[in-house]
């Protein structure tokens, strides 16, 4: 059985859809360029499928990469909502407890 990708491969492909160039999309992940391409390598290896088309110092997505980062935008966000939702439930318990006991 593969592994699965993790959310940084999909930040990855996201990224690199947004900047086009691994360089950039490293910066903006705030890792270095050498270790956003072993991601993109090992997250291509894991799908079995080409992420993009290296043209000219470019990259270009692939059908499958734009479809990962729909899917990545859409995982993401929900994470996002869940973290917050996590929060706001525990401070609503927190709220709760600071109140005196009613008999």
């Amino acid at each position: 059985m593969r592994p699965f990708l993790d959310l940084r491969h999909l930040e990855l492909i996201q990224a690199i859809i947004e900047t086009g160039r691994i360089t950039d999309a490293a910066e903006n992940l705030g890792v270095t360029p050498s270790a956003l391409s072993h991601r993109l390598r090992e997250a291509e290896r894991r799908l079995d499928v080409p992420l993009f088309i290296r043209m000219h110092k470019r990259l270009r997505a692939t059908p499958a990469a734009e479809y990962m980062a729909v899917v990545a935008e859409r995982i993401l966000s929900d994470l996002n909502h869940a973290e917050e939702d996590v929060r706001r439930m525990n401070a609503a318990i927190i709220e709760n407890k600071k109140k005196p006991y009613q008999i």
